[in-house]
């Protein structure tokens, strides 16, 4: 069994999940884990993907035990699968997620301001940019 605190395992977890729903032969199981436009049942999205990637990954899920009982591997059930396709802007464009600044560091200003470290989203073009803006500044 994989931990989900291990930054190693979740990689490795990521590219069996990856390579699971990229085959052919899984497209019915891909398009029950993934987020599009026509998605009407987020909550069955979220709870599929959950479940296939712990299975792909090699962990277990915590309310997959009764309560208390789940080893301490097992991915939280607190944890939110969201997937969706690269092609597909606007479902992903729906969903930001923002990191605040530690509150006990001044926050940076002008150009020591790094939006990207803030502001993570799932939208293509901008991991692009960003990318493209890193790229220039090396």
């Amino acid at each position: 069994m994989n931990d989900w605190k291990n930054p190693d395992h979740r990689k490795s977890g990521t590219v069996a999940f990856c390579t699971f729903l990229h085959d052919p032969a899984n497209q019915a199981v891909r398009n029950q884990c993934t987020i599009t436009s026509n998605t009407t049942n987020f909550a069955a999205a979220y709870e599929m993907a959950k479940r296939v990637f712990a299975q792909q990954g090699g962990f277990v899920r915590e309310e997959d035990y009764a309560q208390g009982q789940a080893p301490k591997q097992a991915i939280p059930s607190a944890v939110e699968f969201r997937v969706y396709e690269e092609l597909e802007m606007i479902p992903r464009d729906n969903l930001v997620t923002i990191v605040l600044p530690r509150p006990d560091q001044p926050l940076p200003i002008g150009q020591a301001f790094d939006v990207f470290a803030i502001y993570r989203c799932t939208w293509s073009p901008w991991s692009a940019h960003r990318l493209e803006l890193e790229l220039k500044n090396d």
